[in-house]
């Protein structure tokens, strides 16, 4: 993704040089004004504006009425997901040997690691330590970048971070939305990335919390969000605020006591298995939301968590960890409460669990060398057949290492186990779509017709008929959508319009740019190839959306910059590159070339 933003930004500075260079040989740019908007001249302290960082007061202010759920908090991965570097919070072994010539060290608190010669510190540790611990730096340019070396607190060894991710990343773009609590970038003189909390604090969950506590310490009484009395549906918003995998770093206003706005990816991304299971780290959301259990049942994030600590309990609040952990489930499923029962139901000892079978352990990234695994939290039954067809992990030889995908089928056979023996037609579906089959299309539309389809997969099919070839079918199966009510299903119908409608294209993006809500109309913007036909408020609404909802609004700033330069609206391009010098950090002015795309604007202009 970094990597495709690079290219497309310096495709940009191409377009620019020339644009210039035509400028300078005499021919017509159709504009040279230097004129600002309203929104370039206020540029506000904190982006963006709707991230009501002036709203949040932090984990310590709750911790004066809440110390007991404080002290749990504290002590839960949550609590723990990201701190200074400390003797009490690093669990690697600085004194081991290390690996691929980085060596790490300490002395004190004071821990480091050896990178070609240059002893760069640890000032950051990220995770809790359940499997991994990753070590942050933070370069002299303000960016905070993984170094080399991540420690297996499982086998107790030092791991290669390129397992992860390949070279330096910038931590701020992306990782820190979650990693760490209301990160944000301020404005000024000097462009940082800030945030509230280096943990997952409460108002992560239970939204700003400045009126609730000023309230509280006037002894007033105050409505403040119940987290208890929210639906399945609302209650998975709020945890898959990160545990969905955000499509984009936008961040929307919200109303007090009301529920966050969440746009997550959907089963086009290559992080999750056609069958909604992750092979990346921490995405339960696709997988919770497509079980029989959330679609057919009442099962919460909360029924198996205790939402402070995070160790895992029933639906009736009862510990199910360790020996107890059937508990979760038998609660709801009784016959399978007794190790009679149980041994009827699985075909195997007592022994069993639930989760054994129902959430297996599958490798992060299908990969065993990273030491790290992840559960199914589709809670799904095992069903080798689809291991058989599409390479998806199953639970029978999860645990038999040594069997394979046809030995399970037989078993399940034997056992008479009919519904494990096929392939689900939507997991099918979806595989085809991904693969741009010839047949893709119809089956995607089948879902989209379908009343039943669940919003998460109706949402999957609509961005992977993105990448089918362009169908006439398409546009009269999902004209309906472009007026659903939620913003992400018209996001998602009008971009397939676009692309199997090309007579049409920009009549579907211009009711994008037209529509209530700032991400429906941020996404059709970033659709928009040639700007010959967008009139002059397109532009300024758009440059109004990202400065209040993307964070930070760096990419949006450059496809507007991408399509002024394609207007030979020098000018105005101009005025965007001062707007994102004030916003880039230095490392981001460096990547962007900002200067010198400056200085060439500045001289095809004409300008002194």
């Amino acid at each position: 993704m970094i990597l495709r933003r690079r290219l497309r930004w310096l495709l940009a500075v191409v377009v620019l040089v020339g644009a210039c260079r035509n400028k300078k040989s005499g021919k017509p740019s159709t504009s040279t004004s230097t004129s600002t908007s309203t929104s370039t001249s206020t540029l506000p302290e904190i982006l963006p504006t709707a991230a009501g960082i002036p709203d949040l007061v932090g984990a310590a202010a709750c911790a004066e009425c809440h110390q007991a759920e404080y002290e749990v908090w504290s002590k839960s991965p949550h609590g723990r997901a990201m701190a200074p570097a400390s003797g009490a919070t690093v669990l690697g072994d600085f004194t081991a040997a290390g690996l691929d010539g980085v060596q790490p060290g300490r002395d004190g608190d004071a821990f480091t690691m050896a990178v070609a010669g240059q002893r760069r510190p640890v000032d950051l540790v990220l995770a809790s330590g359940r499997q991994h611990q990753v070590y942050v730096t933070r370069t002299v340019d303000g960016v905070y970048t993984p170094l080399p070396l991540i420690w297996s607190t499982w086998t107790k060894e030092w791991l290669p971070t390129s397992l992860y991710q390949q070279g330096d990343v910038d931590m701020t773009q992306g990782c820190f939305s979650c990693h760490l609590s209301q990160a944000h970038r301020k404005t000024g003189a000097a462009p940082a990335t800030a945030w509230v909390d280096l943990a997952i604090n409460c108002e992560s969950c239970h939204g700003p919390g400045r009126a609730h506590v000023q309230a509280r310490r006037a002894g007033a009484r105050d409505v403040y969000r119940d987290l208890h009395a929210l639906s399945k549906v609302e209650e998975s918003r709020v945890c898959g605020q990160c545990h969905g995998f955000q499509l984009k770093p936008y961040v929307f206003a919200r109303p007090v006591n009301a529920l966050p706005e969440i746009f997550v990816t959907s089963l086009i991304n290559q992080s999750l298995r056609p069958d909604g299971t992750q092979s990346g780290t921490s995405y339960q959301y696709p997988g919770h939301v497509l079980s029989e259990c959330f679609q057919q049942g009442t099962l919460t994030c909360n029924s198996c968590h205790q939402p402070h600590s995070l160790r895992a309990r029933n639906f009736a609040g009862v510990s199910a960890e360790g020996a107890a952990t059937n508990l979760q489930c038998t609660i709801c499923h009784t016959t399978r409460a007794t190790p009679a029962g149980l041994t009827q139901h699985s075909h195997h000892a007592a022994t069993i669990t639930c989760v054994n079978c129902h959430m297996a352990l599958s490798w992060i990234g299908d990969d065993d060398k990273r030491k790290q695994r992840t559960s199914d939290h589709s809670i799904s039954i095992p069903r080798p057949q689809e291991s058989l067809t599409l390479g998806t992990p199953n639970a029978c030889t999860t645990c038999h290492q040594d069997e394979g995908a046809a030995w399970a089928l037989a078993a399940l056979q034997k056992w008479g186990a009919t519904r494990a023996l096929g392939v689900r037609r939507w997991v099918e579906t979806i595989a085809l779509a991904r693969k741009r089959a010839p047949d893709a299309t119809p089956r995607l539309l089948e879902l989209v017709a379908a009343d039943k389809t669940p919003r998460y997969l109706l949402l999957s099919a609509l961005d992977l008929l993105v990448i089918q070839p362009p169908d006439a079918r398409v546009p009269p199966a999902l004209e309906a959508l472009t007026r659903h009510g939620a913003p992400e299903l018209r996001a998602a119908a009008l971009r397939a319009l676009a692309t199997h409608d090309p007579p049409g294209r920009q009549r579907w993006l211009e009711a994008g740019l037209a529509d209530a809500h700032p991400f429906v109309r941020m996404e059709a913007f970033s659709q928009i190839k040639d700007p010959a036909a967008l009139a002059p408020a397109a532009f300024e609404r758009q440059l109004d959306d990202v400065l209040a909802h993307q964070n930070p609004p760096v990419q949006g700033l450059q496809h507007l910059i991408t399509l002024r330069h394609k207007r030979g609206e020098l000018g105005e391009a101009l005025v965007l590159i001062d707007l994102l010098g004030r916003i880039a950090v230095p490392h981001e002015r460096q990547q962007l070339h900002l200067d010198d795309v400056r200085a060439r604007l500045v001289q095809g202009l004409g300008k002194p």
